[in-house]
């Protein structure tokens, strides 16, 4: 008996001094470890913050950017729209999945050819491109111009439209459009002024501020009750102003209606 506790006590002696030897190495170890282990979790943290910032930037530039974007599927149906184009067609976002961009069609016509356009595209699988008049929930009738993808999914096919507002370009190339739009419905007219991401200004045959929407009153700084029925040239660097009387005299000559500036770049002033 004697013989074993002497054993046993050699035997902790020697466990003591092993432990004794080689502890402050593996605190050592464990300690290091532990700093790796919380400069890893850092890291982590730092690249999901990252990500998360990421994500939301993409999901920024999708929902406000300055064009409609749709998700289709093959018959047609909106599975999903941004937010730009749900403000353009006054409908809520999760309103417009299960509709189709034909119920937004200004008539018949233009109801079937974005029809015609959605099947061309799913059986050609070749983007192309469709300009088209629609009308938001309120009755606001405005020219987008359709750009379109077809897409393979894990879900299936699917149809990714991009749609650019070319209300302010068609009214440009045609005169008689704007004149149309008036004759049609003053406040329409009016509507689709305000509701163009373009800057449109209309002035009168001498030259006075008439209409002055609101992206025009980013663009320049001024509000429209500062510019109604002040002269254009007030937006204009010196070097313009001093030659628009001549071209609003060449504008109005023959008495036709004429676009000015059709084809030519201007320099304009801001307010500020």
């Amino acid at each position: 008996m004697s013989k074993s506790l002497a054993n046993l006590e050699k035997h902790l002696l020697s466990v003591d001094l092993i432990l004794s030897e080689e502890f402050p190495g593996l605190l050592h170890e464990a300690k290091t470890h532990q700093l790796e282990l919380e400069k890893q979790n850092d890291e982590l943290k730092l690249a999901n913050l990252r990500l998360e910032q990421s994500r939301d930037q993409l999901a920024d530039l999708y929902e406000n950017a300055p064009f409609g974007y749709l998700r289709l599927d093959p018959g047609g149906l909106i599975r999903q729209a941004n937010l730009t184009l749900s403000k353009k067609l006054q409908v809520e976002q999760k309103a417009l999945v299960g509709m189709t961009i034909a119920d937004f069609a200004v008539d018949t016509r233009n109801a079937n050819l974005i029809d015609l356009y959605i099947k061309q595209l799913v059986h050609s699988r070749q983007s192309h491109q469709l300009e088209i008049q629609l009308e938001s929930k309120q009755g606001v009738a405005f020219d987008v111009q359709f750009d379109s993808i077809l897409v393979e999914t894990n879900s299936g096919l699917e149809c990714r439209l991009l749609l650019t507002d070319i209300t302010a370009r068609k009214i440009m190339e045609d005169p008689g459009l704007a004149r149309a739009h008036i004759t049609r419905s003053a406040a329409k007219y009016e509507a689709i002024i305000a509701a163009s991401v373009d800057a449109i200004i209309a002035t009168d045959d001498k030259g006075l501020i008439n209409a002055f929407n609101p992206s025009a009153e980013i663009m320049f700084g001024y509000n429209e009750a500062e510019v109604i029925n002040r002269n254009v040239k007030l937006l204009m660097p010196k070097s313009n102003a001093s030659r628009h009387d001549g071209y609003l005299s060449s504008a109005g000559s023959g008495g036709e209606v004429k676009v000015m500036g059709l084809g030519r770049d201007f320099f304009g002033r801001k307010k500020d």
